[in-house]
């Protein structure tokens, strides 16, 4: 090899040495501007969660009416063998007058769930000004005293960014979390949809009318029925139902609590 080509040679090494190295400094700096998002993210979520448990400690306090729905449902799982699935829903949020109505929109969601010595119990914290889910977190505890416990953090895009769990046999994912989360929104919308409870589903399919006659007996009949249906169920240790409670009015109003129970 003469010594030109020892000299291209060496550039070319050169050159490629210094494109590596350029692109290991680029490389270098994406990941530390993304670690820097992640920690300003992580930061944004960890100050929303204390402001939103704050807003919880003063809520209904100061003067001011609460502002909180709760929905519990029991329900028997087994009449051979009594077991109850027990459920308990709140939900925090603040209320403001958009065009004249009343909006809702919560900022922080708990759920309590149990069954024959299995507990669950959850937290979402939720962006009150564009409805994103921020943070998740669940502790669950078996009988036999196994705890699992997991957190997760999402970006403004619904994607985790950091999820943390105090086992390997999770019982949870990032995925299966926010799902259920926005499940617990649509739960929200649904009951204060106008101020009414209101299916999520309103497209049923449209029948043939019935005859007048023939509707009214049906429906004095469908009437009975479920009045004793309930006199039934009221009088068993634990009754399937349905009970929604809600704390709400604008903070120049007297306080009103709305109770509805669903058989």
């Amino acid at each position: 090899m003469t010594e030109s080509q020892d000299k291209n040679a060496i550039m070319k090494i050169t050159r490629s040495l210094q494109l590596t190295s350029l692109l290991l400094a680029l490389l270098m700096v994406t990941a530390a501007k993304a670690q820097d998002g992640k920690e300003a993210r992580m930061s944004e979520i960890r100050q929303a969660y204390a402001q939103a448990k704050k807003k919880i400690d003063n809520n209904g306090k100061k003067g001011k009416s609460a502002k909180d729905m709760r929905i519990v449902v029991n329900q028997l799982e087994d009449e051979d063998v009594p077991l109850y699935d027990m459920t308990t829903l709140d939900f925090y949020f603040d209320e403001s007058s958009q065009d004249g109505i009343l909006v809702k929109k919560p900022y922080f969601i708990v759920e309590n769930w149990s069954n024959h010595g299995h507990i669950r119990y959850s937290e979402t914290l939720v962006n009150p000004t564009d409805q994103q889910v921020m943070f998740c977190y669940m502790r669950g505890e078996t009988d036999a005293g196994f705890v699992v416990e997991s957190r997760y953090y999402y970006d403004n895009k619904g994607k985790c960014i950091e999820a943390k769990h105090n086992t390997s046999n999770s019982w949870t994912t990032a995925e299966s979390e926010l799902e259920g989360a926005k499940t617990l929104l649509k739960v929200f919308d649904m009951v204060n949809y106008n101020g009414y409870f209101t299916p999520i589903d309103d497209h049923a399919s449209k029948k043939a009318t019935t005859p007048k006659t023939e509707r009214m007996q049906h429906i004095r009949s469908a009437y009975a029925k479920a009045k004793e249906q309930i006199a039934q169920n009221q009088k068993a240790d634990m009754p399937n139902e349905l009970r929604i409670t809600i704390h709400d009015q604008g903070d120049d109003m007297a306080p009103r609590t709305t109770e509805t129970n669903i058989h």
